[in-house]
């Protein structure tokens, strides 16, 4: 499984502070300090690591357990349910796009997810998210005084939709 892939852009000042509260000016010194920043906010102590996971070999499960691929129809539902006019992520591809695709194109994509979940590996532009900040408070030298906003790609989105969905039938009895 690759690791998300962290890119400040767009940051709201051309300073801000680091830990110990000096002010950053460097250009390139306030962009690390954002990332670390992130880094730090999005990796919460506590997240089980994966050797922490206790993952069944795919050989240990019987072949009466083993759930199915994953549907066109699901693949389909899940781009239809994708709203317009949303921000695109660090692919730059709209929404709006995956929407309109047909024919041959369409097949493809629907054959990427279909890999995607037998091999279970997600390609790295499918990993990769766009980070913009928003100052909360007037003149903020702290990241802490920023909201931060993850655009993931659309084509993300879709996946994960389809994902959701499984868990949520599945999750649904134990609720």
């Amino acid at each position: 499984m690759s690791r998300p892939v962290v890119k400040v852009t767009r940051l709201p000042r051309s300073f801000t502070k680091n830990k110990d509260g000096t002010l950053l000016t460097d250009p390139k010194l306030v962009r690390q300090r954002w990332k670390e920043y992130i880094e730090e906010l999005y990796d919460k102590d506590g997240k089980p690591t994966e050797e922490e996971i206790d993952l069944e070999s795919e050989m240990d499960v019987e072949v009466d357990n083993v759930g199915p691929g994953i549907l066109e129809d699901e693949i389909e539902a899940a781009i239809r349910q994708m709203k317009d006019k949303k921000a695109k992520g660090i692919d730059e591809i709209p929404a709006e796009l995956l929407k309109k695709l047909e024919g041959s194109a369409k097949k493809e994509l629907i054959r990427i997810y279909q890999d995607m979940y037998e091999k279970g590996e997600w390609p790295r532009d499918f990993t990769k998210a766009l980070i913009v900040t928003m100052e909360q408070k007037p003149n903020a030298t702290e990241c802490a005084d920023h909201r931060t906003l993850s655009l993931i790609p659309h084509a993300s989105k879709i996946m994960l939709k389809v994902l959701a969905k499984r868990f949520e039938a599945k999750t649904q009895y134990f609720i």
